[in-house]
């Protein structure tokens, strides 16, 4: 059995895509801390302009997501009113679509801060520069979220354009026919390495 705690982002105005962004801060400092890869993230009212107005952490663990709940952002976010957070309750799993949500650095691979950074590796380990073509890059449909705005690193002037694109944590959806119980990423999200499924609709 699965459960879920559900976070609402409350206020019209409210801007999701930064709210999202804490929440997914707070979860990777949380699973770091405590060694997890079982947190699972879904976004039940994700569009293509929006992730929506809602986060959910899906775990087989209860314990862990009341823990997860406690976290000093949720509480405070709770009693000023920016957050609506359930409590923690099972997910009735009957027809349910499945599906992952994954982070995608692809889109990051054809800017020019990546393509400068690749040739002074290449010309570090002695091997000739690519002859990078322009072209157009047709990307899944994703949404990106800036961990830079919550994570907060000192970085000398000349590496700051260089690991810019380190900072965005680009998030795409992708629909599962079956129900995979793998691990997730620190962030709750899957991977090449991490192939866990959550419901998209709560």
């Amino acid at each position: 059995m699965r459960y879920v705690f559900l976070v609402k982002f409350c206020g019209t105005s409210s801007n999701v895509f930064f709210l999202a962004t804490r929440c997914h801060v707070v979860l990777h400092g949380f699973q770091c801390r405590h060694h997890l890869q079982s947190i699972g993230v879904s976004y039940p009212n994700w569009t293509e302009r929006s992730l929506g107005d809602c986060i959910a952490f899906v775990c087989h663990d209860r314990n862990i997501l009341i823990e997860l709940s406690c976290q000093p952002l949720f509480v405070q976010m709770s009693k000023i009113r920016k957050f609506a957070c359930s409590d923690v309750y099972p997910i009735n799993e009957n027809g349910l679509q499945e599906g992952q949500f994954i982070r995608t650095q692809k889109p990051d691979k054809y800017t020019s801060s990546w393509l400068l950074k690749d040739d002074r590796r290449r010309q570090r380990r002695g091997i000739e520069p690519k002859n990078h073509i322009q072209k157009n890059h047709v990307f899944e449909h994703y949404h990106s979220l800036n961990m830079g705005q919550i994570i907060q690193k000192p970085r000398m002037k000349r590496e700051s354009q260089e690991n810019n694109r380190m900072r965005y944590l680009h998030i795409h959806r992708r629909l599962s026919n079956s129900t995979f119980e793998g691990t997730f990423s620190s962030y709750g999200l899957s991977g090449e390495t991490n192939a866990g499924t959550v419901p998209l609709v709560l």
